[in-house]
């Protein structure tokens, strides 16, 4: 007998919605497209005309949900329909914490995009209610952090976890990104009505790349656990800053806090407002056996090149043997379906299961509220010239553990 499908609603009509969400949904073969919703009808007309180019969603018969229906077809109506356990939402980021709050407590399963909120303090408060009030109901949420289940991530975390590193001992991040017209002309990012702007919005997929490589580090699992931090703006249609230089702490991420658990240190750079030809996204992890640096820069192409000098058979002849280098090459395909297909298992599975735990340390609540720690971190340390900023202050002590 075939499984029944999960019936899924997608909440929000805007561009990564119809090129990402809806492409991930229709990709998904647990998930069954069954209703959209934006603020507008016109906007939400256009979703189901997208969905036409899928053939998973081109002949459903899709319900649509507005804030300006006229038919009594509002969020409050589709909420309101049992025979939907869950949604999907691609919300701009001032708006999105209002209607998880609202899909929570309609009792269904949440993916939201990315970052959990727009500050530490309200996504604070929205894991405090998940896990008080929804999680015990077996409803499940997590924060679309899909960087955490790309290729090149996946095979990074490998070989760190594999210990082909050896003891990670530093590691350097430098992402240089020049929008396109059509990501960085949108009001939302020229006007954003949240903190950090560019730097939040993007900014947190980039930390939680690095959160996800160094949790199963050889030999000892690491965490970030400190910011120093300079920010700035460069480009003036970018406000209120674009880039930020900050120099990372970990400690081991069993939650020992003596001296002795404190791991390696880093360099973080992210830039959204140098010109071209600053185009960069490159990871680099330095350990005592190898250097393992993760190439992004190419649009359909991540290049993995783990490079090892050989043990000398001679003492006296150290430093002549060539080093050994493999290069992995891994397709650059968007991680929205891997994530969107993690979700479906994990709802299949049920909340405590193998793979509920395993979407819940890569994208769960706890773990995006660590990467909004992260961006707010290096914002408040800026405006403190440099002064060092310790996450887990920032999250608090009673919800820093991700395991």
């Amino acid at each position: 007998m075939a499984e029944q499908r999960i019936r899924v609603a997608l909440l929000g009509a805007g561009g990564f919605a119809s090129t990402a969400h809806l492409p991930a949904i229709a990709a998904t073969p647990a998930f069954d497209l069954v209703a959209v919703y934006s603020r507008s009808r016109s906007s939400a007309d256009k979703l189901v005309q997208a969905a036409q180019r899928f053939p998973a969603t081109s002949g459903a018969d899709l319900a649509v949900y507005s804030d300006d229906s006229s038919d009594g077809a509002t969020l409050d109506a589709l909420l309101a329909r049992d025979d939907i356990p869950a949604v999907v939402l691609c919300l701009p980021i001032p708006h999105q914490p209002a209607v998880i709050r609202r899909t929570l407590a309609a009792g269904k399963h949440v993916v939201s995009e990315k970052p959990a909120a727009a500050s530490v303090a309200d996504a604070r408060a929205l894991v405090e209610l998940y896990e008080a009030e929804y999680a015990p109901k077996g409803q499940q949420w997590i924060v679309a952090e899909q960087f955490c289940y790309g290729h090149a991530w996946e095979k990074a975390r490998e070989l760190v976890r594999d210990g082909k590193l050896g003891t990670v001992q530093s590691f350097a991040v430098d992402v240089f990104i020049q929008p396109s017209l059509a990501a960085g002309a949108t009001n939302w990012r020229r006007e954003p009505e949240y903190q950090g702007g560019f730097l939040l919005d993007g900014g947190v997929h980039f930390f939680a790349a690095l959160r996800h490589i160094l949790s199963t580090a050889s030999p000892s699992p690491l965490a970030l656990t400190s910011l120093s931090a300079h920010v700035s703006q460069l480009n003036p249609s970018l406000p209120p800053c674009d880039t930020l230089h900050a120099l990372v702490g970990t400690s081991s991420a069993r939650g020992d806090d003596d001296r002795s658990a404190r791991g390696p240190s880093g360099t973080f750079t992210l830039s959204f407002g140098h010109p071209k030809p600053a185009q960069t996204k490159l990871y680099t992890l330095r350990g005592d056996r190898a250097v393992l640096t993760i190439d992004l820069a190419h649009p359909r192409i991540h290049v993995l090149r783990l490079v090892t000098q050989p043990s000398p058979a001679d003492p006296d002849a150290a430093g002549e043997d060539e080093p050994n280098v493999l290069e992995i090459e891994l397709p650059a395909r968007d991680a929205v379906e891997a994530e969107f297909e993690a979700f479906s298992r994990a709802l299949g599975a049920g909340i405590g299961s193998r793979e509920a735990d395993e979407v819940r340390r890569r994208s769960g609540p706890r773990a995006a509220l660590r990467d909004v720690a992260a961006v707010e971190g290096a914002l408040k340390s800026g405006e403190q010239g440099g002064e060092k900023v310790a996450l887990k202050e920032l999250v608090g002590e009673a919800l820093w553990e991700v395991q």
